[in-house]
């Protein structure tokens, strides 16, 4: 097995000696066989002891090593059956990368904490995870650590597209409706088509959300302009109402202006966040007028506000620098909701 010059890394387990050594390119680990058989099915079926006499006189009872074959990919090798003659065949930056995130993998293993840096390294944890088949432990691991990844969380409303089958494959709920809401989202806006892009069932989901955030913005406008059937509504006379009514076409009439009087799809959600925005500055010459009239201003503010109020809601969790339902930085909206049982897996299921 190839000397290194590393520290080994150490998983320290009270009361336990660790008893495997994986040399994994030129870092070593120090870990525990009970842990890696109690979570993967790679390891309850590979995982042998090295049977040589010198290594049974010793704590480490297995030692594996990497090896990367002719196609670039690599795996754990019994360290008495590497060649000694074997080299990487991969960049130190490669290495580094897959070294990284098999490190990852074990810190899921053992519950401990960790940071995910890019959508590169969750895309070779996934893959160890599979190949090593402890997609399970994983999953329970990444949505407890996306508070502390705080670089990687900032990526996904840019790289939704391709984190979304990550989450999917790795079954994280909290990562996948993250991606969701922001691939709905951009794919409602740009109509694209997601068939070719994911498998049939998500693709599918996808689409049924676009239908629904497709139903929100005719509610939405609905709403604005027949607000009888508003809830905050109800306690005004009918000629308030209409005056309010009224205030509110002049406020989408205002917000039409600035855009040619055309509401082109790829700007309507620029739109309804800057009317919702619109209505929250009163006009000084009506708030000059009689009580009744600025009374119709209240209510002119709180139908815009129930009006466009779901459509304008941000479920994401992850970056809570968007908060206000109003907040004009998007340009498409972020109010998608997925419930538990619309998750594209068997969520009783509890090995894969």
């Amino acid at each position: 097995m190839a000397e290194t010059k590393r520290s080994p890394i150490t998983f320290p387990l009270r009361g336990l000696s660790e008893d495997v050594r994986l040399v994994v390119f030129d870092q070593m680990f120090l870990v525990h066989s009970i842990t890696l058989k109690s979570h993967s099915s790679f390891f309850r079926t590979f995982l042998k002891p090295s049977g040589s006499s010198e290594t049974a006189s010793k704590q480490i009872q297995y030692e594996y090593g990497s090896v990367v074959d002719d196609d670039g990919s690599w795996g754990l090798q019994k360290s008495s059956q590497i060649p000694h003659e074997t080299h990487s065949k991969k960049s130190d930056q490669e290495a580094a990368a897959e070294t990284s995130a098999f490190a990852i993998l074990l810190h899921a293993c053992y519950g401990k904490r960790y940071s995910l840096s890019s959508v590169d390294e969750l895309q070779r944890v996934v893959k160890l995870a599979d190949y090593y088949c402890c997609l399970p432990i994983l999953s329970t691991s990444l949505d407890a650590n996306m508070q502390s990844s705080v670089k990687f969380t900032a990526m996904i409303p840019h790289e939704a597209e391709i984190i979304l089958p990550l989450a999917c494959a790795a079954r994280a709920p909290l990562l996948f409706r993250e991606a969701f809401i922001h691939v709905v989202g951009k794919s409602w806006l740009t109509r694209s088509c997601t068939k070719q892009k994911y498998e049939k069932s998500l693709a599918m989901l996808i689409q049924v959300h676009q239908g629904k955030l497709d139903a929100r913005a005719v509610e939405a406008l609905e709403g604005l302009l027949n607000p009888r059937g508003l809830k905050c509504t109800s306690q005004y006379t009918f000629e308030q109402i209409q005056v309010a009514g009224g205030m509110v076409r002049r406020m989408i009439e205002r917000e039409l202006s600035k855009r040619g009087h055309r509401l082109d799809i790829r700007y309507k959600a620029h739109f309804y966040r800057s009317l919702y925005h619109c209505q929250s500055t009163p006009d000084p010459s009506v708030a000059r007028q009689k009580t009744s009239e600025n009374e119709s201003l209240d209510l002119a503010r709180k139908m815009v506000q129930q009006s466009l109020g779901p459509l304008l809601e941000d479920c994401s969790v992850l970056d809570s620098g968007r908060s206000s339902p109003g907040d004009p930085e998007w340009s498409y909206f972020l109010c998608t909701r997925l419930p538990d049982d619309e998750l594209p897996w068997d969520q009783d299921q509890t090995d894969w």
